[in-house]
């Protein structure tokens, strides 16, 4: 008798999954498969990715609360404070004013929408408690681990003992990683494919830009993110899993395309046009919730606007196909450090001597101000300077000494922009062949600072895009309908037997290889992802999930690229911190060697 937890059946009954428990010592009885099994899959990922149901429930009750807190907040000062009361006095209880009689109706109308709303997101979160619940069980019996377990293991063993469950899936009785990888970023492998292929390039030129030296500010933000999420892949797909049958057809017939390209059209124009009327609302609730957010921590640490962050594109730049977004973020956080180091070897010098003067400036006074609260701690608290006390000063100080620093290089910098950035591509597998021979030139340095951006910059953009980005619909993306109709229609669909419709490039098929990056084939060039990122995709993917068994194509074409030296030969996985260390920088030897080459 068989007394493995992986064995133990797995019901479905309608959209919701059904687990029943069994007692380890009883066979398995006859049972259905999972019948919407990218939801399902969806659903474990989630539940990973939020360490477990303790963690789920608190952050969705914590969300609601942030919700009610920011719009209830910001009725309150906008209704109840005279302000002119409140500068005069400089207090806050003498200038609260409740009278309900004074609150605009437009203000009543939207706080009853937002109401509605509020009540809504209530009724959906205890709504998918139950599933969450059959999640939680299904992860304690089916795959044996518990919420303990779940905060450390890694997501490759989640997928091991989930395709070891029998008939997860109804149309492949065995699956793997691939399979279940290509469900969960079904629609995110074609975003992958779009940005690789160009179709998003959203940017426009800064005032710095010239002929010579083009700098350009890429306005892709999650509103533009978002909206392309609800009106092209729900236009494309016919559900979860298969593209609409006319999408595939029309490209042997050119009337049924031209009619869905003048749909698409249709249908960015109406969302675009819902979206500008609705933006000045968005806008203020943006601003507000930026400001209740990130305000205190701006106060105690002034840098922090100063720091910098990967830019929404360069993430779908840098993501590779069938990469989960917590791999993704894993390889950021590793490559921010050497991304960090990178930029401040660009410093200026001359910004560094103007910042060494006035930063004497902001240290004197703050220190001045020290001394003397130690001889007489009311100066803290009296007019002190014009007007000004000694807090006020110190606030002031510290500020001004927190910028300054952030402009000074550190003197124990070795100044090696080369080496630096061969190592960031070990991280973002990201080198443009017109960077490769010079990587020391700011042209570069400008290039990269577009993707590693200050994160105050992607603050601005992300408030104005509610503002921007229903143009961009309307005058950019629209008129690019053809273009996004034939990219699903042409050559990047194909369907793979119990996983469905998905993006070619992420079958790891070998029609798309590049014979540039060690494939044994090399398509044509509008085939071909740029970069060899199917290839790089690949070995990744083989990193990420050890057990997986390569398609024979697959392994002549890792075995092609082991060979040229443009990815390691060396084992993935090594036993000592020595070990990975000496096959790290093999590995980045034998990549910098190759592109060099190339």
């Amino acid at each position: 008798m068989d007394t493995n937890p992986l064995q133990k059946p797995l019901l479905r009954d309608g959209s919701q999954v059904v687990l029943e428990l069994q007692s380890f010592n009883e066979a398995p009885p006859l049972w259905h498969s999972v019948k919407d099994l990218d939801s399902f899959l969806a659903r474990a990922y989630k539940y990973y990715l939020s360490k477990g149901f303790t963690a789920i429930l608190l952050s969705g009750l914590l969300n609601l609360l942030t919700l009610a807190a920011v719009v209830l907040l910001t009725f309150f000062l906008v209704s109840f404070i005279d302000y002119g009361e409140l500068f005069d006095t400089n207090s806050i209880t003498e200038s609260v004013d409740v009278d309900l009689s004074r609150v605009p109706v437009v203000l009543w109308f939207f706080l009853g929408l937002f109401a509605i709303f509020w009540v809504y997101e209530f009724c959906r979160f205890v709504y998918y408690i139950p599933g969450q619940l059959e999640m939680r069980h299904f992860y304690n019996s089916k795959l044996n681990i518990s919420e303990r377990h779940l905060q450390t293991i890694e997501w490759s063993e989640v997928v091991d003992r989930m395709i070891a469950v029998p008939g997860l899936c109804h149309v492949k009785e065995q699956l793997n990683p691939l399979d279940v990888t290509n469900r969960l970023t079904r629609v995110e492998n074609y975003l992958v494919a779009m940005f690789n292929k160009g179709l998003f390039d959203v940017a426009v030129p800064t005032a710095l830009s010239s002929r010579r030296r083009p700098r350009h500010l890429s306005i892709f933000s999650k509103t533009l993110e978002w909206s392309v999420w609800i009106i092209v892949f729900p236009f494309v797909f016919r559900n979860s899993s298969t593209v609409r049958r006319e999408i595939l057809q029309s490209k042997d017939d050119p009337i049924l395309l031209h009619c869905l390209i003048d749909r698409l059209r249709s249908r960015i124009l109406w969302f675009g046009l819902l979206s500008l009327l609705l933006s000045p609302l968005v806008f203020i609730f943006l601003t507000i919730y930026y400001m209740f957010r990130y305000g205190e921590e701006v106060r105690n640490r002034p840098s922090f606007l100063g720091s910098r962050h990967w830019s929404l594109q360069s993430r779908w730049m840098f993501r590779e196909f069938n990469e989960l977004p917590h791999q993704l973020q894993t390889r950021l956080n590793e490559c921010h450090p050497i991304a960090e180091h990178y930029v401040s070897l660009y410093s200026s010098h001359i910004m560094a001597l103007v910042a060494r003067f006035i930063s004497f400036f902001f240290g004197a006074m703050c220190v001045i101000v020290v001394v003397l609260a130690v001889i007489d701690e009311d100066i803290l608290f009296s007019d002190f300077f014009f007007g000004k006390t000694g807090l006020w000063l110190l606030g002031v100080g510290g500020t001004g000494l927190a910028i300054c620093r952030g402009f000074i290089p550190d003197e124990k910098c070795v100044h090696d922009p080369e080496d630096t950035m061969w190592k960031i591509f070990r991280y973002t597998h990201y080198m443009p062949k017109r960077w490769r021979k010079c990587l020391y030139t700011y042209d570069v340095y400008d290039e990269f600072t577009e993707l590693f951006e200050y994160r105050v910059m992607g603050f601005l953009r992300e408030m104005f895009s509610v503002l921007t980005a229903p143009l961009v619909l309307i005058f950019i993306l629209r008129p690019r309908s053809h273009q996004l109709i034939s990219f699903f229609a042409k050559f990047t669909t194909v369907n793979v037997h119990g996983v469905g419709d998905i993006c070619s490039f992420a079958a790891f098929h070998n029609e798309h290889g590049n014979s540039k990056y060690g494939s044994s084939s090399s398509a044509s060039k509008d085939m071909r992802s740029k970069q060899g990122k199917v290839e790089k995709s690949m070995m990744h993917f083989k990193e990420s999930y050890p057990q997986w068994a390569l398609p024979d194509e697959a392994e002549l074409a890792v075995s092609a690229v082991q060979a040229q030296g443009s990815l390691s030969s060396l084992p993935l996985h090594t036993s000592s911190d020595e070990e990975r260390g000496r096959t790290a920088a093999s590995l980045l030897q034998l990549q910098q060697s190759f592109y060099e080459s190339h």
